[in-house]
């Protein structure tokens, strides 16, 4: 086995303390709201029957989503137990639809060790730090905070960062895909648009290290969950990061990657950029849950994008794409259980004030599996059933 990765054995050691799977949150929308209401002040955004809950004292995380289901269950995975309670531990893995942190979370230009010292840690920027509202309506927020870290080599960051969280219902979704969503499949997205800005006094290079913007999506796992990745060009394997890619998780055709993410295999991988399209997704089969992120993707700066892996021979030679599994560790223990869909924006190589703008935007649709097939093709490239039958072959 490769050595893990600086941020999961950080979780692993001092989070991982959930022993039983749950699937889906027995909780409904309302009742997630409800106990984010003692301790947060939740941003409920809504148009027609689509919901979403944001939280600015956790940097305009998106928290959970609700496609206007009559049993209001929940999209999105978060540490209820943990959030119950007031946040006051920045390590705490608490989760989100759509949350903002920073990377690379390891390797030379970590933004998540120390020079000198043993240890890891999660910046405050990213945990503890809350997010100014300066603008809202009843189906958008924005967000501005003005945050500092330094990487592992000592370089130290100034960053303006301005957040922009939009909800959309079935007519914003058909004009932003292209598609068309038949009355009877209910859907939601949410538009999630960040803004970094170099509010330094000296540009950031790559030689004293480079950050990337780092949008991470938490959902429910289940054994009939699979992760799509259309491929822009065909790659021999997925990228390890620690556990070997086994067979039973992925799959690869010359077309897709495919993901088992069902929580039972601790695993994190992703794809090269040149090999990567601007659109990937999840099935949920059991919950008839399809899932479309579309995401900004830069090929022209492909050498830019920072690399998080242990054994690494170029600090930018990252990935736009990766994918994480929750799995048990020896005493069977998870932590959450959750899955990751994640993309990054290149690193920032930015004069002082000079702009950078990462999108990463997420839409879901729930219904009769014959209508979902083609929004699936039209955006993934291949059909449901196929996604269904890839790891029963």
């Amino acid at each position: 086995m490769k050595i893990i990765s600086i941020a999961t054995l950080f979780a692993l050691t001092l989070f991982n303390n959930n022993s039983a799977l749950a699937v889906e949150s027995d909780t409904t929308f309302t009742q997630q709201l409800n106990t984010l209401k003692h301790h947060y002040r939740p941003i409920v955004l809504q148009k027609g029957t689509t919901k979403l809950v944001a939280l600015a004292e956790l940097q305009g995380r998106v928290m959970v989503a609700s496609a206007g289901e009559p049993n209001s269950m929940p999209i999105g995975w978060i540490n209820e137990s943990y959030l119950a309670g007031q946040h006051t531990n920045k390590e705490a893995i608490m989760g989100g639809a759509s949350r903002l942190w920073f990377g690379p979370d390891a390797g030379p230009y970590s933004l998540f060790t120390e020079k000198g010292k043993e240890g890891f840690f999660v910046p405050a920027a990213v945990s503890l730090q809350p997010f100014n509202v300066t603008s809202t309506t009843t189906r958008s927020v924005r967000f501005q905070q003005t945050v500092e870290f330094t990487n592992h080599l000592g370089t130290k960051f100034k960053a303006a960062v301005d957040r922009n969280v939009v909800i959309n219902d079935a007519s914003d979704i058909e004009k932003a895909l292209n598609i068309a969503i038949p009355q009877n499949i209910k859907s939601v997205g949410y538009q999630v648009e960040t803004k970094v800005t170099n509010a330094s006094n000296s540009p950031w290079e790559k030689k004293t290290g480079l950050f990337s913007i780092w949008e991470l999506g938490s959902f429910n796992p289940s054994a009939d969950t699979t992760i799509v990745l259309p491929l822009s060009a065909p790659i021999n394997s997925a990228t390890t990061y620690f556990n070997e890619n086994k067979t039973s998780h992925i799959q690869l055709t010359d077309s897709h990657m495919y993901y088992r993410a069902d929580a039972q295999y601790m695993n994190k991988t992703g794809i090269p950029v040149a090999h990567s399209a601007p659109v990937f997704g999840s099935y949920n089969a059991k919950r008839q849950l399809l899932t479309i992120i579309k995401y900004k993707l830069n090929k022209n700066q492909k050498e830019d994008y920072v690399n998080a892996s242990q054994s690494q021979q170029s600090p930018y030679g990252g990935e736009a794409i990766n994918i994480f599994n929750d799995g048990p560790d020896a005493e069977g223990k998870y932590f959450g259980p959750f899955f990751e869909l994640e993309t990054s924006s290149p690193g920032l190589a930015l004069n002082p004030n000079e702009s950078y703008q990462h999108f990463h935007n997420t839409y879901h649709f729930i219904g009769n599996e014959a209508v979902l097939n083609e929004i699936a093709e039209k955006m993934l490239g291949v059909s449901i059933l196929d996604i269904k039958d890839v790891f029963k072959k």
